[in-house]
């Protein structure tokens, strides 16, 4: 008997010790899990979903195998009266199972379990279902936490993903740019030869032209001459 009562003892104390660390380590500002004032029942959650009691969001089922499931996870048709035990399937253990809702009118014997200071009256019973739900709550945030660095480790590889593709397309776009030019450049020098050919036709084309009107006009003008010549000529008569 002696020896039990120091294990209890050691028990309850290292329970106690863990409490208060857990409770200063939730008041940091710094924590990752930002809980509210009431600490000491933090660790009563959903035994599925990890739905935690002090956020008041869902209302928590107590079973006879122990667990704790939320309204959400519970398999039943309808929780009404908050003060009468029911069956529920509990998606722990697949069984059917009594339970009762978390409240302030809860029997005295399930109200103990919960107890925020259970080393002010040790109770195997009661350090053995708080440490159980203790490490169910730690072992379900060191595993969210581990998705939460997978989701972020693949989200950092979408955006190398993504930048790489964003480089590329800023790459094609340039060189698109760069063929733009060239081809522009191309259609330029393409069409200069041609402009150049076509104001050179036209120009010998206007300058024969002004060479046969002088030319015409020329011819015009002597032959009016002698035209006019030929009629004012008059014989000579020589006595």
């Amino acid at each position: 008997r002696v020896v039990i009562i120091i294990s209890y003892i050691f028990k309850f104390e290292s329970l106690q010790k863990t409490m208060e660390k857990e409770s200063i380590g939730d008041h940091n500002e710094n924590s990752i899990l930002k809980l509210p004032k009431d600490v000491g029942l933090y660790w009563i959650h959903c035994n599925r979903c990890f739905e935690i009691y002090i956020r008041k969001r869902r209302r928590i089922l107590m079973l006879s195998c122990n667990h704790m499931i939320c309204e959400k996870c519970a398999t039943t048709p309808s929780i009404n009266h908050i003060n009468v035990s029911s069956e529920v399937n509990c998606p722990i253990c697949k069984k059917l199972q009594r339970y009762r809702v978390l409240c302030n009118v809860m029997p005295a014997h399930a109200k103990q379990l919960l107890n925020p200071e259970p080393w002010r009256e040790p109770n195997e019973r009661i350090l053995n279902f708080q440490a159980k739900h203790r490490d169910s709550f730690k072992n379900g945030v060191f595993r969210r936490l581990s998705e939460v660095e997978k989701v972020n480790r693949k989200c950092q590889a979408l955006e190398n993903i993504s930048k790489q593709k964003y480089e590329r397309y800023e790459q094609l776009r340039n060189q698109r740019k760069q063929l733009e030019r060239e081809v522009l450049k191309m259609k330029k020098l393409d069409l200069q030869p041609k402009r150049q050919y076509f104001q050179g036709t036209v120009g010998d084309a206007f300058a024969g032209v002004k060479r046969v009107k002088a030319n015409m006009h020329s011819h015009i003008s002597g032959h009016n001459l002698s035209h006019t010549g030929q009629h004012n000529t008059f014989p000579l008569n020589l006595f």
